[in-house]
């Protein structure tokens, strides 16, 4: 038997992705995705239980690297409306990319046979909604220190420091 690695799994999403986005999940082939990625449909399911399995973790993937490119520009700048102007334009960007939309022309395809479309909508917002309230969090309880500090240092001053005896 095989091992199984995660480098190879995620060539097998690349490649089914680049075949899904061509020929959407319906036209697509497992027979296809494995001429794409060099192996066998025994290879895939052994990796994938079924190309339903693939398909969900090829969109996720897409959708997940869609968002942590927006993630990762709120830290680029210290000036908090900045920095979330900036991830709400990436993010808009990237539902609006030739890729979002290729998920979205799957899904609404897929819709009629499964609810595939509307538990991965689900995940993703969840996710992207649970990441951007723990950088809101962050992001006041920095506020909230930096407010602290200040009112110690007008204290400071207006009370003056005490002289070193």
């Amino acid at each position: 038997m095989r091992v199984r690695t995660d480098a190879r799994r995620q060539a097998i999403i690349a490649a089914a992705w680049e075949v899904f986005k061509k020929n959407g999940f319906e036209r697509t082939t497992m027979s296809e995705i494995s001429d794409q990625v060099g192996g066998s449909k025994a290879t895939l399911y052994g990796y994938f239980q079924s190309k339903n399995q693939l398909f969900a973790a090829t969109l996720e993937r897409v959708i997940g690297e869609m968002a942590e490119a927006a993630f990762a520009t709120l830290a680029e700048d210290p000036d908090f409306p900045i920095r979330l102007l900036k991830f709400a334009r990436l993010y808009m960007e990237a539902r609006m990319s030739s890729d979002a939309l290729a998920i979205e022309r799957a899904l609404i395809a897929e819709g009629d046979r499964s609810d595939m479309g509307e538990q991965l909508r689900g995940r993703s917002i969840s996710h992207v909604r649970a990441r951007l309230l723990e950088e809101l969090q962050r992001t006041r309880e920095s506020m909230n220190q930096l407010m602290q500090d200040a009112i110690r240092l007008a204290a400071e001053v207006l009370h003056g420091e005490p002289e070193p005896s």
